[in-house]
């Protein structure tokens, strides 16, 4: 019987947005295939923790919350003593630890793990990194993680085209060292979500939806100005958003933005949910206000279920799943087109509907997990030392 490979996956956090949910739902997949044996080293814990836990052994850097436990003794050490000793031997039998499993390959999902890169980079293991970044997200990843991510990355698969040119173009990433797999979702991806949170109820207005963290880089100061242009045309229309902290600044900020321009009624701001899924159900159309985004699931969660999607152009991957829909690709953060072309699909309800069934069948056909995890796979086996 072939030996399985022993795979440590690197995710930069466990929140529940794209990319760790996509390497979350890639391990099930292999461990259920039995191709694998999985560990994951967690850069930043969330609310993913406990799914990751149940899938392999857990792995977490240097942080006092990690390292002392609940002895009393050795938290009086650690505040007594230099705290870069404890860090220091911390992490030593970390790696110890790390080693003595005898770890086959290392999978750096995201660009964000530059240092922990590093760290392991005296186990003498290939490492590939899954990048899921345009430009600006590997700009905001700093200039010196990136460095790092170069000088110990043997091969990278791009979750997109816009990734791929992004890499071989803006940071002189040798082209044969990257390959392009699609980011995907599970065909059936309504059962993948816990459904324990009440589904928004049907109502006479045209659900406009969009989803993600409450950011700049999402475009949510969008939100209001949009949805001042489609309501001087038409008032039965409500915006839904759903994700983000209910307990963050951006929260606060945009539910001001709604209040003092009287659009309570209009625009509804949901935290982030177990089941995202039962609220997509209930849109008229998705748009992706992103300024950046590398080929997001939100986008093939809603067009799976026959959601139609705009987003703008220059703005990431969502133009490769649009590209036969040229009209759904609004001109960079032009509110005014955005709101034309919603108004005429409000007025056009068939030519909508029609629009996200295609959608749905270009998904089905080319961006579900079945068609790419393989894929994904086959590159982890090619990045394995002989």
């Amino acid at each position: 019987m072939k030996k399985k490979p022993k795979v440590l996956f690197i995710t930069h956090d466990t929140t529940r947005s794209g990319a760790p949910l996509l390497l979350l739902n890639f391990i099930k997949w292999l461990k259920e295939n039995n191709l694998i044996d999985p560990y994951i080293f967690i850069s930043r814990s969330d609310i993913l923790d406990a799914d990751f836990s149940e899938q392999g052994e857990v792995f977490l850097p240097y942080k006092l919350k990690n390292s002392i436990g609940k002895n009393i003794f050795y938290k009086l050490f650690v505040k007594i003593y230099n705290s870069n000793y404890i860090e220091k031997v911390y992490n030593y039998f970390l790696k110890q630890k790390i080693k003595s499993i005898k770890i086959d390959l290392i999978y750096s999902n995201t660009i964000c793990n530059g240092r922990i890169m590093e760290f392991l980079s005296t186990l003498n293991i290939n490492q590939i990194c899954h990048a899921h970044e345009g430009p600006r997200g590997i700009e905001l990843s700093g200039e010196e993680n990136f460095r790092l991510v170069k000088k110990y990355t043997s091969g990278f698969i791009a979750c997109s085209n816009f990734v791929k040119n992004t890499l071989v173009t803006n940071f002189e990433i040798e082209a044969n060292k990257v390959s392009l797999v699609y980011s995907s979702i599970n065909k059936n991806v309504d059962t993948l979500y816990k459904k324990s949170e009440t589904p928004l109820k049907q109502n006479k207005k045209f659900i406009i939806g969009g989803s993600g963290g409450l950011g700049f880089g999402k475009g949510i100061d969008l939100i209001v100005p949009l949805m001042k242009s489609i309501l001087a045309d038409r008032n039965d229309v409500k915006f839904i958003w759903v994700g983000g902290n209910k307990n963050s600044i951006e929260y606060t900020e945009l539910q001001n933005d709604i209040v003092k321009n009287n659009m309570t009624d209009f625009i509804e701001i949901v935290a982030s949910v177990n089941s995202p899924i039962q609220y997509y159900q209930n849109f008229d159309i998705f748009i992706l206000l992103s300024r950046e985004d590398s080929f997001p699931l939100v986008c093939l969660e809603n067009a799976i279920i026959g959601n139609n999607v705009l987003c703008f152009k220059e703005s990431g991957g969502t133009t490769e799943l649009l590209e036969h829909f040229p009209d759904n690709i609004i001109p960079f953060l032009n509110i005014n087109a955005m709101a034309k072309r919603i108004i005429y699909l409000l007025n056009n309800p068939s030519e909508n509907k029609i629009t996200g069934l295609n959608l749905k069948e270009k998904v089905l056909n080319n961006y579900t997990s079945d068609i790419c995890y393989p894929l994904m796979f086959e590159f982890i086996n090619k990045s394995i030392k002989n």
